[in-house]
């Protein structure tokens, strides 16, 4: 079994069809993880709080990762505030990862 990694430089968003000021991605963190077993420990590498960047209607972004990373095995972006709508629902069109792919 191959056991890829990534180590994170960017990532880029795509919002999906709704208007502006609606469940599009406000405040939100990418974390990455080498925990195969418990998949418990995580480690930020960006944080996003308050964005407007992707308010509206498919709107794209490329986002530079705030912090040097290690490469990671899992990679996951955490919502940690209400949209620009208020709610918990999210959605989104594309999300892209930019980084080197190691072996």
């Amino acid at each position: 079994m191959m056991k890829h990694s990534i180590k994170l430089n960017g990532y880029s968003i795509q919002t999906n069809d709704q208007e502006i000021i609606d469940e599009h991605l406000k405040s939100w963190i990418i974390e990455g993880s080498n925990d195969e077993e418990s998949n418990k420990k995580w480690e930020e590498i960006d944080r996003r709080i308050n964005n407007n960047d992707l308010n509206g209607q498919y709107k794209v972004n490329y986002f530079q990762t705030s912090k040097k990373s290690q490469s990671y095995r899992y990679l996951r972006l955490k919502m940690i505030d209400k949209t620009h709508n208020n709610t918990y629902f999210l959605g989104l069109s594309k999300l892209e990862l930019f980084g080197d792919l190691y072996e």
